[in-house]
């Protein structure tokens, strides 16, 4: 599956409009708790190490994308390696999520291959941010 988490001023407006908690400051530390990023430098803020939901780069590269980078650089547009680091003006690759899907499954449905019975949604950890969870 693709992974974007959305425009920072997406959020900062929700939060404008009286959704507390909601600015993209305040969601970041949740982004960061879900993912193990696979590329992201040591120093970046932005990204989580140590997450269950695995973000990677796509692996496969095209002739024609590439070419079209090429010329979207050459009339001035930004290359943009991450662009859910904060800035998503540029050209890019998109990252996928497409690893450890058992990640988020309980062991019951992993195992077995069969649903729990006792719920349509699977929370692996307690929230105390229903408008997250």
């Amino acid at each position: 599956m693709l992974y974007v988490r959305g425009q920072p001023a997406d959020y900062d407006g929700w939060a404008q409009r009286g959704n507390t908690g909601w600015s993209y400051e305040d969601v970041l530390p949740y982004f960061r708790k879900a993912e193990t990023c696979e590329f992201a430098d040591a120093a970046d803020p932005t990204r989580g190490r140590q997450g269950p939901l695995n973000v990677a780069n796509v692996r496969n590269h095209y002739f024609a994308l590439d070419k079209l980078m090429d010329a979207a650089e050459s009339c001035g547009y930004a290359r943009n390696p991450d662009y859910n680091n904060g800035n998503q003006d540029g050209f890019g690759y998109y990252q996928v999520t497409q690893k450890m899907a058992s990640a988020f499954l309980p062991k019951s449905l992993s195992a077995t291959g069969s649903p729990p019975q006792e719920s349509a949604c699977y929370h692996p950890r307690p929230c105390n941010r229903p408008a997250l969870c």
